[in-house]
């Protein structure tokens, strides 16, 4: 999407005056950031200056430090009533503390007593040294605390930087105002009149451009006298693109309700060409499209792959004896019962007249497998009742997986699960799980 040359330069100014105050907001608000920073260290410092006042005259007074009672109190005092100042002690010059105030618990100090104060250099560290004693010199320290200076000064500058931003946006909705109505305005009615063109209307057309006297002006009367040219033969390619678009659009939703309904035709013929309409199952066309690709990504991916063969017994003597329409009614209700007690991964097929093959993945162990051979077995040993009869059927289940010893297709683990269903059948067995091996 392309921006309109009056937007461009307004926004060339408003980047313009951004940074330029954003430059002078950095430099300003890191003077007053140092400068109050130093402020807030001379506070502390006329603290811990006002009790070296206090600690000389006690010398003066002829008391050494160890004969000063009560100033551990004093100490105290001082950090309870200067804020910024954490910890106050009055140290020899090896850094031996004579009297200090409670250190902070949650802050350790910065910087360690024992090592020799006329070396440190830090910040957060006030030094003041008494006059010289009898055998040593004496030294009052005092730590600042450095995430409550730090905590203030971010305070003042978050502030400062809050109405330095509100100024910085009023200046730039003043300069974006002042362009647009400068710029933005004269070239937008331009571009207003130059699209009656294509709008085919007077409406809208700002003659005040008539009246300047600049370029702007020119480029609206020239455009003027196109409009007056084009008119005529605009109304005409417009009706004719009406009349070629409203044919298109009709002939596009004939072809698109031809395609649909042929989609939904082709689908309907793929699902029953692969689908045994009595028992819902897929058929034999199915099984040969799934069963190698099925196989092949078993045996790659390492799960778990079996296929169970099942024939119906005495299937023939209800066909014989009661009629074809009695065996329909039983296959239709062994294959609603199995697709009810099947998982939804698993699949089941018909490709013959009373003989299934049913391909279970991912399932946890061999027990498993039994379990599904139970349930096909209750599904079809369970009493079918029609017209008064009741109809009893038996089921022999072959039973073969894919394991690491067993280096076969697809069509071969389908044999050993076919040899094993008809050994159920010779013995009278109601299943038999394979042990063939290549």
């Amino acid at each position: 999407m392309s921006t309109s040359i009056s937007n461009k330069i307004t926004l060339l100014f408003t980047v313009s005056l951004t940074l330029t105050a954003s430059v002078i907001l950095f430099i300003f608000t890191l003077e007053v950031y140092n400068t109050n920073k130093t402020l807030f260290s001379q506070r502390g410092d006329v603290a811990v200056q006002e009790l070296l006042y206090k600690t000389e005259r006690l010398l003066a007074l002829g008391l050494l430090p160890n004969e000063f009672f009560g100033y551990d109190i004093l100490c105290q005092k001082l950090v309870e009533q200067t804020e910024g100042i954490t910890y106050v002690a009055l140290v020899d010059a090896s850094g031996q503390v004579i009297y200090e105030s409670t250190p902070p618990v949650s802050q350790p100090l910065k910087s360690s007593l024992t090592d020799n104060i006329m070396d440190q250099d830090d910040q957060y560290l006030i030094k003041k040294p008494l006059p010289p004693l009898v055998h040593n010199l004496h030294y009052i320290i005092a730590e600042i605390d450095e995430p409550l200076l730090e905590s203030k000064l971010t305070h003042f500058l978050l502030k400062m930087l809050t109405y330095a931003t509100i100024i910085i946006s009023i200046a730039v909705i003043l300069m974006i105002h002042f362009l647009r109505n400068n710029l933005g305005k004269p070239i937008s009615s331009l571009i207003n009149h130059i699209r009656n063109i294509e709008l085919d209307s007077q409406q809208g057309t700002q003659w005040d451009l008539l009246k300047r006297k600049d370029e702007l002006s020119t480029v609206a009367i020239s455009f003027n006298a196109m409009m007056n040219r084009l008119s005529n033969s605009r109304k005409s390619l417009a009706e004719s693109h009406l009349k070629l678009q409203n044919l298109t659009n009709e002939l596009e939703d004939r072809v698109e309700s031809r395609t649909r309904s042929l989609n939904k035709v082709n689908k309907r013929l793929y699902t029953l060409a692969r689908t045994d309409q009595l028992t819902g199952f897929y058929n034999r066309l199915k099984l040969e499209e799934l069963l190698s690709k099925r196989f092949a990504q078993a045996k790659q991916s390492g799960h778990h792959f079996s296929i169970l063969m099942a024939d119906l017994d005495r299937f023939k003597y209800i066909n014989d004896n009661f009629g074809h329409a009695a065996g329909d009614h039983a296959l239709k209700t062994i294959g609603e019962r199995i697709l009810n007690s099947l998982r939804q991964r698993d699949s089941a097929y018909r490709i013959g007249g009373d003989e299934f093959t049913f391909i279970i993945e991912d399932y946890a162990s061999q027990d498993s497998l039994v379990r599904v051979a139970e349930k096909i077995k209750y599904a079809v040993e369970k009493p079918i009742y029609y017209n008064g009869h009741c109809l009893s059927l038996g089921v022999s289940i072959g039973i073969a997986f894919l394991t690491k010893e067993i280096d076969c297709n697809a069509e071969g683990l389908l044999s050993f699960a076919d040899k094993a269903m008809y050994e159920a059948k010779t013995q009278g067995l109601d299943y038999v799980i394979s042990t063939h091996k290549i």
